[in-house]
């Protein structure tokens, strides 16, 4: 299946536990690496760039600090 989300747009991911929300924004992220398929951002296929090169992120539900912070 294919999401296009246009610039400007707001969109929610919704559905049941283990459905995929978390895999899908953590391949967007870079977290992860799709098994298959295309992102594609700005008409740039961004799946095999670096993470730190796609500026793009979100906040965990759950998350934890390392001990020294």
């Amino acid at each position: 299946d294919e999401i296009q989300i246009e610039k400007g747009e707001l969109v929610t991911l919704l559905g049941p536990s283990g459905c995929g929300k978390s895999t899908l924004l953590r391949c967007i992220t870079g977290l992860e690496q799709p098994k298959s398929g295309e992102i594609v951002l700005d008409n740039e296929n961004i799946a095999d760039k670096p993470t730190k090169d796609r500026n793009i992120g979100f906040v965990f539900q759950q998350y934890a600090l390392f001990p020294t912070m």
